[in-house]
C-alpha cells in the first residue's frame, strides 16, 4: 500500500522526477507521494484534472473539464498558471479523461461522452493547436504505445475494449484499429493502462478489482486482485525497481467498494515500464482555436 487516503475517484498515476503524482478527479485534487513512509502532499485544489503531463521546462499541463488545457508550473518553479486551451466547441458538459505525450511531445487527450456528444481522443500538437484525431467513442481511457511506436491502444471502457490502432509517430497520424482485448466478464471493464518494457500491455478492471498483464497479443498473462471493487489506472514507479502504482476509486463508499477503496496500491513485479514522454507544447501558440479533425 503506498496510501490509504480514500479517494474519491482515484486517476492519472504518473511517477515523474522520484515522486508519485495522481488526481482525485471528483473533488479536484492532485497529490504528490515523494517517498515511502512519507506523508502524500496536496498540491492542487481546483477544477477536476483528468489527465496531465510533464512538460519539458518541469511544469505540468493539467487537462480539465470542458476541454481546458492550463500550464501549471509546481510549487517552487516559477511562473504562474497559464491556460494554453481555454475550452473545446462541444465539451462545455464534459471533461478530459487520461492523456498520453508520445516521442515527439504531442499530447493524446480523451474526453468523456455527454448528453449531447460522444467521447473523441484529441490530438494537441507542439504548436499548440488541438484536434479530433477519433470520434464516436464511449469512454475514452488508458493509451499506451508499443516499444516499437508503430502502434497506440486506447482504450474504451464503455465498450468494455482495448483498442490496437496503427500509429505514425512522424507524423502523428492514428491508423485502422483492431480489438486487442475485450473484456468479457461484466461489469469488469478495462480502465487505465500502461506498457512494460517487454511489450506487455497493464490494465485496471473497474467493477473488477484487478489488474491484467496483457501478452502483445492480447492474451490475459497475470491477474492480480486487490481489496477495492474500482481499480482505476495504473503506472510503474522509478526504473530498475519493478514496482507499478495502482489507483483506485470509492473511498466514501467502502462498505460496497472494498476496505481500501480510494487507495494507491504499490505492487512488486518482475518487470520495469517503458518510458513516459514529456509533453512539448510551445506556450506563445495558445491553441485555442480548435482545427479540423484530421
Amino acid at each position: 500500500m503506498a496510501w490509504d487516503g480514500g479517494a474519491q475517484l482515484g486517476e492519472a498515476p504518473c511517477w515523474l522526477d522520484g515522486a508519485l503524482f495522481w488526481s482525485d478527479i471528483e473533488r479536484g485534487e492532485l497529490w504528490r507521494l515523494a517517498a515511502a513512509g512519507v506523508a502524500a502532499d496536496r498540491l492542487y485544489h481546483d477544477r477536476p484534472v483528468g489527465g496531465f503531463t510533464r512538460q519539458a521546462d518541469g511544469a505540468l499541463l493539467l487537462f480539465r473539464d470542458r476541454g481546458n488545457v492550463v500550464h501549471w508550473p509546481l510549487p517552487g518553479q516559477p511562473g504562474e498558471a497559464r491556460t494554453l486551451v481555454e475550452a473545446l466547441p462541444g465539451e462545455q458538459a464534459s471533461r478530459f479523461n487520461d492523456v498520453l505525450a508520445d516521442p515527439a511531445g504531442r499530447v493524446f487527450c480523451g474526453t468523456l461522452s455527454s448528453p449531447d456528444k460522444a467521447g473523441a481522443l484529441y490530438r494537441l500538437d507542439p504548436d499548440g493547436q488541438i484536434a479530433a484525431v477519433l470520434e464516436g467513442l464511449g469512454t475514452p481511457n488508458g493509451m499506451g504505445l508499443t516499444p516499437t511506436h508503430d502502434a497506440l491502444y486506447v482504450t474504451d471502457t464503455r465498450a468494455r475494449t482495448i483498442w490496437r490502432h496503427d500509429y505514425d509517430v512522424d507524423r502523428g497520424e492514428v491508423g485502422a484499429r483492431t480489438a486487442f482485448y475485450v473484456s468479457d466478464t461484466p461489469p469488469a471493464r478495462p480502465d487505465g493502462l500502461c506498457v512494460d518494457v517487454e511489450g506487455c500491455v497493464w490494465t485496471a478492471l473497474y467493477e473488477g478489482g484487478a489488474v491484467l498483464r496483457l501478452s502483445p497479443a492480447g492474451e490475459v498473462l497475470e491477474r492480480i486482485t486487490l481489496p477495492a471493487r474500482y481499480t482505476t489506472s495504473l503506472c510503474f514507479g522509478a526504473p530498475g525497481r519493478g514496482e507499478l502504482f495502482v489507483t483506485s476509486a470509492g473511498g466514501p463508499a467502502r462498505a460496497q467498494a472494498g476496505p481500501h477503496a480510494g487507495a494507491v496500491f504499490r505492487l512488486e513485479v518482475n518487470v520495469e515500464g517503458g518510458p513516459v514522454y514529456d509533453s512539448r507544447i510551445l506556450l506563445q501558440n495558445t491553441g485555442k482555436n480548435a482545427r479540423n479533425s484530421s
